[in-house]
């Protein structure tokens, strides 16, 4: 892979794995001030290095054989609605099987695991302004730490397979330059 893909596939690894790992430690630090804006904007600029990596991935992989998604749509189905619950797997899928060789199984999983945790911060967050102080505090207590549990693991997954797919495949099966 080129130097581009490279560096921002790193980048996208550290901002992704910060962005699992930093609401653990607002657990168990809780007090830290805007600790919650620091790990939502880290969260968007992962998501957006990311994109921008995938981007170039689809790309550079295209060019030696036909891609499933071109470029643009591989980053553009995160936005289409409806069509963003089902093509951001699809696309991502495609250049993991591509640059490692291997199944996309793992992407099926973090992608289960991405939507979930959406749902859950939507749930935890409503019912935070109708359940706080209330009885329905000990729900809003275990879908928010069960949200915790899946956020971690739906963000370490994912930036272990930018990891994988932007570095050569040990079997020799990754498109390399």
């Amino acid at each position: 892979m080129n130097e581009t893909i490279q560096s921002r596939g790193k980048l996208a690894v550290m901002l992704l794995g910060a962005s699992a790992a930093l609401p653990v430690v607002l657990r168990v630090l809780p007090s830290i001030p805007y600790a919650g804006m620091v790990a939502t904007l880290l969260q968007f600029v992962g998501v957006i290095v990311f994109l921008m990596w995938l981007h170039a991935t689809t790309r550079y992989l295209g060019t030696s054989v036909p891609t499933r998604f071109s470029p643009g749509m591989a980053v553009g189905g995160w936005f289409i609605p409806f069509a963003n619950f089902v093509l951001p797997a699809l696309s991502f899928g495609d250049v993991y099987k591509r640059s490692t060789g291997r199944s996309a199984g793992l992407v099926g999983l973090w992608w289960a695991l991405y939507l979930v945790s959406t749902v859950l911060t939507g749930v935890s967050g409503t019912m935070g302004a109708q359940y706080a102080g209330s009885s329905g505090a000990t729900v809003l207590m275990a879908v928010s730490w069960l949200n915790l549990i899946v956020h971690t693991g739906a963000f370490g997954l994912w930036a272990f397979l930018v990891k994988e797919s932007t570095q050569p495949s040990v079997a020799g099966s990754a498109v390399t330059a």
